[in-house]
């Protein structure tokens, strides 16, 4: 019986790692692809601002790319490097956008 439960346990711990592991590795494609497709475009630093989010530091960066509208960021890189006139790498999709550096 109680090895039966140990077996369970970890057939069920098994699968759980699985999962996690297909689900990074899919999230790492998806980030390949949108970066491939990505952009660099001029944009003016609005503000910076770090808030605190459940007990964590968020680093808010935020920009003006003219056409391109009202860029956020939540990256600590993108928050460290931002400066009053910055050129972003960005992923611009339909609904989503996704900044990746500043160049």
């Amino acid at each position: 019986m109680i090895k039966d439960i140990i077996k369970s346990c970890i057939v069920v711990a098994s699968l759980f790692f699985i999962i996690i592991i297909a689900d990074k590795m899919i999230h790492k494609g998806i980030n390949k692809e949108m970066e491939k497709k990505a952009i660099v475009i001029d944009c003016k630093l609005l503000n910076r601002d770090v808030k605190i989010d459940r007990g964590v530091k968020v680093f808010i960066s935020v920009f003006d790319c003219s056409d391109h509208g009202i860029l956020t960021s939540d990256n600590k890189e993108v928050f460290r490097r931002a400066e009053e006139n910055n050129r972003l790498k960005v992923y611009i999709g339909k609904n989503d956008y996704k900044i990746f550096d500043i160049k």
